[in-house]
Parts: structure tokens; C-alpha cells; sequence
């Protein structure tokens, strides 16, 4: 039988590696979004607006976030 330790160490890990390089492509994939949802006409269905205003922001919030945390000051 597998350690459940073991197996929450490795989630850690990888969520911690995942966490030092989602801030950008969080950020591209809004605007991926929004400029889909101009193209194909869905610029009227808020759901689409906001996931894609979701994506930008947690984009941008992690972004900030990971190099304040990597800063020496």
C-alpha cells in the first residue's frame, strides 16, 4: 500500500511548482477568452466576460504575488 504522506508531498510539489509559473499563462489564456468571445459574437453572455475577467485577474494577482515572494526586498 502507497503512504498518504507520501502522495501529499508530492501534490505539494507540484502545486508548488505549478504556482511559480501560472501567473502569465493565467493571464494569456483571459485574453485568449475575451478576444474568442469578441470573435464568435458571445461578447452579450456575461458568463464569458467574467471568466475570462476571472482568468486575467487571478493572472495578474498571482503574478504579483509570486515576485513579491521571490524579492529580496
Amino acid at each position: 500500500m502507497s503512504n498518504p504522506s507520501n502522495s501529499n508531498k508530492t501534490i505539494k510539489r507540484v502545486v508548488k511548482m505549478l504556482s511559480r509559473v501560472a501567473g502569465l499563462p493565467l493571464v494569456y489564456i483571459g485574453v485568449i477568452v475575451l478576444v474568442a468571445s469578441y470573435v464568435f459574437g458571445w461578447s452579450h453572455i456575461n458568463a464569458v466576460l467574467f471568466t475570462g475577467l476571472g482568468f486575467v485577474v487571478a493572472g495578474v494577482v498571482s503574478y504579483i504575488i509570486i515576485t513579491k515572494k521571490e524579492s529580496r526586498y
